[in-house]
């Protein structure tokens, strides 16, 4: 399956298990309609999206309930991609508004 690199994880954040992120997107938001993104070749489906005061986006994905789950995670830096079967959907709800 075609991939498209969408961004990168840079932390684990706050208690609830979420990753701050680097998207590489125009929009920070436009990386949540993806549903979901693959890190390492593993599928994750998106259960939280936010951007913060900061521009940063903060992402809660199933199999990482919590910080201790998020910091075992988070060993390096990693690339999010997305499938690119989803890209013209995602591309069009955007365009749409």
């Amino acid at each position: 399956m075609d991939r498209l690199l969408i961004g990168e994880v840079l932390k684990p954040q706050g208690i609830r298990g979420e990753l701050k992120i680097k998207t590489y997107t125009d929009e920070p938001e436009d990386v949540k309609k993806f549903g979901t993104v693959y890190i390492d070749d593993v599928a994750y489906k998106i259960l939280s999206f936010r951007v913060g005061p900061d521009g940063a986006a903060y992402m809660g994905l199933r199999g990482i309930p919590d910080r201790n789950a998020a910091e075992l995670f988070f060993v390096n830096i990693h690339r999010i991609a997305a499938s690119l079967a989803n890209f013209n959907r995602v591309s069009l709800a955007v365009c749409r508004g």
